[in-house]
Parts: structure tokens; C-alpha cells; sequence
């Protein structure tokens, strides 16, 4: 059994020894075919695939089992499986908990990033960064079913990789997971809460760059105090960073605000929350407070909190104190935000 076969493999890409591994990785496994006589069963686990001609050109009769429906079920447990072997032991609640965090990678008592601990990792950075990643937790992304079928990691190597391609690798890596497939193509979401934790992790790094430090969980006491000018402040100088990606939509902005919320605060966080007549951008639970947030760009700051109202975004929530909040940010005079804020 041979796990992680791929670890220094992806950590080294764009390394300048990252050709000379590939090659003592090579030469290694070339050592195997001659033994195949005296090999009862050889077992090899990784997230990522590389090329016959970069890795196993001298191992070339191993059979790929990353898509084959016969062993979807092979490992981990399936809902069925977590309900019938431990139905003494997990009540719904717990249940429900492990779904939202988990989807099935484990389960223990209380919830926490497990997987997260081992399995991030440079290369996904390195996809992130490329790709100009921007997720909101149920945002899809369409992709070919071809490009998940054929995907290499030799395709990260190159600095334009396209996003397609990354969005396979993180498919491959469990930061993705397949939605639903229509005809040929792949529709590929967050698989889970953890995974969302994780990304939001990376993707604000990105963001932040070396203005990281500049952001902690003062943001989320600003609001929890409904000192609103002090958290616009900040939510201003978080727009003026200069990002890694272009933000050409409110929902990059959107995007941008929930990711660094998410990873700086501990706060829940939603956004595009489903309400009778349409959904909300953001909403903010803190303690028994919600505030309502409607984003919009270049237009103003009146027409997002006429939309509130409007679509009354605040039903079913008659036990919370609600807040509801309009920003416009208006990119012709250097992304300034404007703001209204009203007590319901």
C-alpha cells in the first residue's frame, strides 16, 4: 500500500527540483515491474493524476479506479451505513451535524475542521491563486465531464492553467464534489461546511495578501455593537485592497466580504439565503441579532435597501432584533462605499 503517492509530487511543481522528483518517483516505481511475479496486490492512493510519461512510464499496467463506479462506496460510509451501524449511537441531531460538517469523512463527538487539518495543502493555494478563485458556500460551477476524466497534475505546472482545469484538480482533491452531470458536462459545488472553512481560508489569504493582518474579529464586534460607521470603515479598506483577482460584479464583492467574514470573525455568515421572494446577499447571526445585507455596484445604496423591503427579506425571522443594511460601492471614484442602516 503506497498512500499520498502524490504529496511531494504536487508540493513540488513549480519547484526547479520538481522535474528531478518526478524522475527519482519514475525510477522508483520502474523498480516494481520486475517484481510483479512475486507482488500479490499493490494499492496506490493519491488526489491527483500525473502523466504515463512523467511518473509511471516504466508501471504502465495499473488500472485507474478514480472514477469507476464499482468502488464509489468503497471507503468512508455512506448515509445508509452511518444510520444502520450507528443508529444506537447518533441521534438527528448529530445526524444532521455530521452532513452539514462532514458528508461522511468522520464522525466523533462535537464538530471541528478535521480533514482540513491534513489535507490542505500548497498546491491547492497554487490552483486557488491560478484559477482566481471566488466561492460563495452553494455557488456551481459547470465544467466538461472531460476535463475531470483527463485531468493531470502536469497540468498545474503551467501559470496559465486554465480555471476549468483547477476546478478538476479540486473536484480530484475533495474541495469539489460533483453536483449532478447533464449530457457532457460536470456541475461541481462545496461539498460541506469544513471544506467551505477551508476554502474560505485559502481564497482570503489571496484576497488579504499581506494586508491580513489588518483584519480580525473586531469586524465582527463593530456589528455585534451595531457600530455600524466603524464597520463600514473596515469593510471599506477590505474593498480597497488590491486583490488577486479582478472584481468586475456585485458578486465578487459579495464573494469577497462573505470569504474574509467567514475566516476572520466567528460569526455565522450566509449568503444568497432563499426567502419567499427571492434570496438575500448576506445575513448575519450574532447572538440574537440578524442584520440583513444587500449589496450593490454602481448604482446606490437607497436601491439595495429598497430591496430589502421590498422583498421583505426578514420573514420567518420575527424572533431575531433585525438590522437591515444597504451598501452601494461605486467604482468610479476608487470603489467608495456608501451605506444606509436601519433598525426594523
Amino acid at each position: 500500500l503506497i498512500d499520498e503517492y502524490d504529496n511531494p509530487l504536487t508540493s513540488s511543481l513549480n519547484n526547479p527540483e520538481g522535474s528531478l522528483i518526478r524522475a527519482k518517483t519514475r525510477d522508483m516505481y520502474g523498480q516494481l515491474k520486475p517484481c510483479a511475479d512475486k507482488i500479490r496486490f499493490l494499492f496506490i492512493t493519491g488526489i491527483t493524476r500525473f502523466s504515463n510519461q512523467s511518473i509511471f512510464s516504466k508501471l504502465n499496467n495499473l488500472r485507474d479506479l478514480t472514477m469507476d463506479k464499482g468502488y464509489a462506496t468503497a471507503f468512508g460510509y455512506t448515509q445508509q451505513e452511518l444510520e444502520s451501524y450507528f443508529s444506537e449511537a447518533l441521534d438527528a441531531e448529530t445526524l444532521s451535524g455530521l452532513k452539514r460538517w462532514y458528508d461522511g469523512y468522520r464522525f466523533a463527538n462535537g464538530f471541528e475542521p478535521y480533514w482540513g487539518r491534513t489535507a490542505a495543502s500548497k498546491a491547492v493555494v497554487e490552483a486557488a491563486r491560478r484559477a482566481r478563485l471566488s466561492f460563495l458556500p452553494d455557488e456551481v460551477k459547470k465544467i466538461p465531464l472531460s476535463s475531470i476524466y483527463s485531468f493531470m497534475a502536469d497540468d498545474l505546472v503551467s501559470e496559465d492553467v486554465t480555471a476549468e482545469r483547477v476546478y478538476a484538480y479540486l473536484c480530484m482533491a475533495g474541495y469539489l464534489t460533483i453536483e449532478r452531470i447533464e449530457g457532457k458536462y460536470a456541475y461541481l459545488r462545496i461539498p460541506n461546511f469544513e471544506v467551505e472553512g477551508i476554502l474560505c481560508d485559502v481564497i482570503a489569504t489571496l484576497y488579504l495578501g499581506q494586508a491580513a493582518e489588518r483584519f480580525d474579529d473586531r469586524i465582527a464586534g463593530y456589528l455585534a455593537s451595531c457600530d455600524f460607521p466603524s464597520f463600514m470603515a473596515e469593510i471599506q479598506d477590505l474593498i480597497r485592497v488590491p486583490h488577486y483577482g479582478m472584481m468586475k460584479s456585485e458578486e465578487s464583492y459579495q464573494a469577497l466580504i462573505y470569504t474574509v467574514l467567514r475566516k476572520v470573525a466567528d460569526i455565522d455568515i450566509r449568503s444568497e439565503v432563499r426567502t419567499a421572494i427571492g434570496r438575500a446577499d448576506l445575513m448575519i447571526f450574532i447572538g440574537q441579532k440578524l442584520f440583513i445585507i444587500e449589496l450593490k455596484r454602481d448604482k446606490s445604496a437607497e436601491e439595495a435597501m429598497a430591496q430589502i423591503r421590498d422583498r421583505k427579506y426578514w420573514d420567518g425571522y420575527a424572533d431575531r432584533d433585525i438590522y437591515l443594511i444597504g451598501i452601494n460601492i461605486d467604482t468610479s471614484k476608487d470603489r467608495e462605499l456608501t451605506y444606509i442602516a436601519e433598525h426594523l
